[in-house]
């Protein structure tokens, strides 16, 4: 990037992504509330979120894909979180690791913070009780999702630096590509969430990967003049 006018519109794109995710979960509070869910639980535009729950029900089989794409997105976080140790084992240094891992550190520490919020801050609880759980979890936004889309996608952004062979990390971007969509996909269709779950969650992690890449791109800029 070599442009200011580009990175503007970049932090703009954020800007406007951060701000629709959060009036979009005003309203997941406060249109359509109706208790459709198990044990009476309340959510927000009940009657689409009905309709998709009556119709896809719970599906065990997607539910244990998305939880394998899950442990995916973990093990591409750890990943790079060893190419960070190794770098400061090799160089002792701090300031010696690469600012891009520095940069995706932040975003994970976004991404992470995000997900205690709204543990915390409940907006809705899940359709169901799930096996093992004693009561029915939080359920907005889905975590597996848009932990899915921002790991997988700024992965794909920095496999090619961090991947000297060409190939493997052409096959690794692919890879996470499909590992992202599927995750999202068969989250969707495992029922473990309202449908209005999983648009939050699509947001949200676009407003994630739009902070992500103005920042690498400002920094990139920047060492460039």
């Amino acid at each position: 990037i070599d442009n200011k006018k580009v990175l503007y519109f970049g932090y703009a794109t954020t800007l406007c992504s951060f701000i629709y995710f959060l009036v979009y979960t005003i309203q997941v509070k406060t249109v359509n509330v109706r208790a459709v869910g198990e044990a009476g639980s309340v959510v927000g535009f009940a009657d689409v979120n009905q309709f998709f729950y009556d119709y896809l029900g719970f599906n065990k089989f997607f539910y244990f894909i998305s939880e394998i794409c899950g442990f995916f997105a973990i093990a591409v976080m750890a990943f790079f979180a060893l190419i960070g140790v190794l770098s400061l084992v090799n160089t002792k240094s701090l300031k010696k690791v690469d600012y891009r891992l520095y940069i995706l550190a932040g975003g994970y520490f976004i991404m992470l913070a995000f997900y205690a919020l709204f543990e915390k801050m409940i907006v809705n609880y899940r359709p169901l009780i799930l096996d093992g759980e004693e009561a029915l979890e939080a359920s907005y936004p889905s975590s597996h999702t848009f932990l899915a889309i921002f790991v997988f996608t700024s992965a794909c952004v920095l496999f090619p630096v961090f991947i000297k062979k060409k190939k493997i990390a052409r096959i690794a971007s692919i890879v996470s590509i499909v590992m992202m969509v599927v995750g999202v996909l068969t989250r969707f269709l495992s029922g473990a969430h309202w449908f209005t779950d999983i648009v939050g969650s699509l947001l949200l992690g676009a407003a994630l990967v739009s902070l992500f890449t103005s920042v690498l791109n400002t920094v990139n800029y920047k060492k460039k003049r």
